[in-house]
């Protein structure tokens, strides 16, 4: 249910008196738009040529607001938990464990089970040019490379395609390594946001979306609520 009020609530609490609507497409646009409207005044840290400046990930989360991209099926289970734990709510050791955790969320998936997310699910060419220029990103992904004697290039980790879940085992790697680096925690994962721009909840959200729509169907163990509602030391347990 949408509800809109109809007196302006009093200066603590709520409004007694409040309609009712079905929750409809349009009514879950009217509601994003409001929401959009408290976050981007909320975090809006400084405005640079009359543009407003964000902290990590909240862009993404505004553009999410705005487009409703689930439209009707907004009020689903999976697009609740990414709105209300999205990663620009999160703290950054939340988004840390929420990447290594997902990862191994997908490498626990059969064959058959990983078919359904991984179709359309899109490509992410050139993330690993992106995090070359920054040393200490680099020296992960180039762990215990190879250099192939003909084209003069590095053979790297197996896993490291140029897909999503390509990026994801890399981000795994690097967090679970990234004190070998002298960089704490907060840093690590700050180099990661900002030099793979919305990776974390661009992928959240395409599986959220996935599932909503039934076009993935997860098994027990790839409980994406658990892991967005963070009760992650739950999850640990069972990897």
């Amino acid at each position: 249910m949408a509800c809109y009020p109809i007196k302006q609530a009093p200066k603590h609490g709520f409004a007694k008196d409040v309609e009712r609507v079905d929750f409809t497409e349009t009514t879950c646009h009217e509601d994003y738009k409001k929401l959009k409207e408290i976050f981007g005044k909320c975090f809006t840290i400084k405005t640079e040529n009359n543009v407003p400046v964000y902290p990590m990930y909240v862009q993404h989360l505004l553009n999410y607001l705005e487009k409703c991209p689930a439209g009707i099926l907004s009020n689903q289970e999976p697009l609740i938990a990414l709105l209300t734990n999205h990663p620009a709510l999160a703290c950054y050791m939340d988004r840390i464990k929420q990447c290594i955790l997902l990862d191994n969320m997908v490498h626990a998936l059969l064959s058959a089970e990983k078919q359904p997310l991984q179709a359309n699910l899109g490509s992410l060419y050139l993330w690993s040019r992106d995090i070359l220029s920054v040393p200490e990103m680099k020296g992960r992904y180039l762990h215990r490379a190879k250099i192939n004697q003909k084209t003069k290039r590095f053979i790297v980790n197996v896993e490291y395609t140029e897909s999503r879940f390509g990026c994801l085992h890399y981000s795994r790697n690097y967090f679970r390594h990234a004190y070998l680096t002298l960089l704490n925690q907060e840093e690590a994962e700050a180099a990661f946001a900002m030099h793979l721009g919305d990776f974390l909840p661009s992928l959240l959200e395409i599986i959220a979306l996935k599932i909503a729509r039934t076009e993935f169907i997860p098994p027990a163990h790839f409980d994406i609520l658990k892991l967005m509602r963070s009760y992650l030391e739950e999850i640990c347990a069972t990897y």
